[in-house]
């Protein structure tokens, strides 16, 4: 079974540790070929050869999600302008590869979704943050789904209800796979120390990027309100700084401005995210307002044991966030309830420790290489078989 892998980023992202996660839990049966922008900094971490991979110079990009405010007109049109090159790219791998599925690992792929229908290539679309249905991209990738052919996987609820219903019906959800590492006590106290967190803090994080979508300018007015009559509590942002990765000049000029530099510690993008939850005390995912869902952070806080407080659409009934059992849960803009949880479980380590532990417990299978890597592989074997191939090629 050929497997091409198509992916949009050139640096670690999310998306990329999903698909790099997946790709060492796929059977040896699975042959993966990738192709992969010519700058891309990801084929070793997919196990990707020379031999393997395509560098696409023209890969086309087009805005179909909530994240971002969108591409500049002028960096849109060249998108458009060189959109159908994906399907000379497509053409010529189907020629001297012969894949047998097309995997993309977001919904901005939505050229190559084009392009795989026209040539009647069996189509993986893995949708990785709620969409904009109204967007061209997605407009195309409805007309994609009502050809048929195709599968879209979505990574919870909210991204997968997000979907055109023509994807919704062609589709399923299958949770992310996290697997985490083991931290030691000296590690995490080491860890505390290099983000200069004095004795006794207590550390609320969120590992993830330094945008907007991902609520950092609302952590900033949360630390405002509560830090000045809570000397315990330290706020954690682990992601690039970067200015061409996010925010992070700008946000770090604003924690200065307002004199919390001492409170709001900027730490970098973390890589060992063991130890960088182990280090911290409570976890935030504060990505409702802009994304109406969470991201990894929602899923890897619970699985490493630590209290989650989450901003979501409909935390009551959310599967994603399950209340009171993996994390608290609060409506996209509830930010004064965000405020009162972080108050009242930064006071009571008992209930920190017993929301943590009860997250673990409640989610691990859900979330386990072996499942996700099963769920995608059966994804892979059903198109096959709709499309007319032998399930042993």
């Amino acid at each position: 079974m050929k497997i091409l892998y198509i992916n949009h980023t050139n640096t670690i992202s999310g998306a990329g540790i999903s698909l790099s996660t997946l790709l060492a839990g796929l059977p040896v049966e699975v042959e993966k070929y990738f192709c992969l922008h010519i700058k891309s900094k990801l084929a070793d971490r997919f196990g990707a050869t020379s031999h393997q991979t395509y560098r696409d110079p023209f890969l086309s990009l087009m805005h179909t999600t909530l994240y971002g405010c969108g591409m500049p007109p002028h960096l849109a049109l060249f998108h458009y302008l060189k959109s159908p090159l994906a399907l000379i790219t497509l053409s010529l791998i189907k020629r001297f590869w012969k894949p047998d599925v097309v995997h993309l690992n977001e919904t901005v792929l939505s050229s190559y979704a084009v392009a795989a229908s026209f040539l009647r290539l069996p189509l993986v679309v893995h949708a990785r943050t709620p969409v904009n249905r109204s967007a061209f991209g997605m407009r195309l990738l409805d007309h994609v789904a009502e050809r048929g052919n195709c599968r879209f996987i979505s990574i919870d609820g909210e991204t997968h209800a997000s979907l055109p219903l023509s994807c919704q019906r062609m589709g399923e959800i299958i949770y992310n796979p996290i697997s985490l590492s083991t931290a030691t006590t000296a590690e995490i106290k080491a860890k505390r120390r290099d983000w200069g967190l004095p004795d006794g803090a207590i550390a609320v994080g969120q590992l993830a990027s330094l945008h907007k979508e991902k609520g950092i300018w609302r952590i900033l007015q949360i630390a405002k309100t509560i830090c000045p009559s809570n000397p315990l509590l330290h706020f954690v942002l682990a992601g690039d700084t970067d200015s061409n990765l996010g925010e992070g000049p700008a946000f770090a000029r604003a924690v200065a401005e307002a004199g919390l530099t001492d409170r709001i510690h900027l730490v970098g993008y973390e890589s060992n995210l063991a130890v960088a939850y182990g280090a911290l005390d409570i976890v935030l995912c504060l990505f409702g307002e802009h994304l109406n869902a969470v991201g990894r952070t929602a899923y890897e806080a619970p699985l490493a044991g630590k209290p989650l407080i989450a901003t979501l659409p409909h935390p009551d009934t959310s599967t994603s966030v399950l209340q009171g059992v993996t994390g608290l849960g609060f409506e996209c803009l509830d930010f004064e309830g965000v405020t009162r949880a972080i108050v009242d479980l930064s006071q009571d380590p008992g209930k920190r420790h017993a929301l943590g532990e009860s997250a673990r417990a409640a989610i691990a299978e859900r979330h386990s290489l072996q499942r996700h890597a099963r769920k995608v592989f059966n994804v892979y074997h059903r198109l096959l078989r709709n499309a007319g191939h032998d399930d042993d090629e």
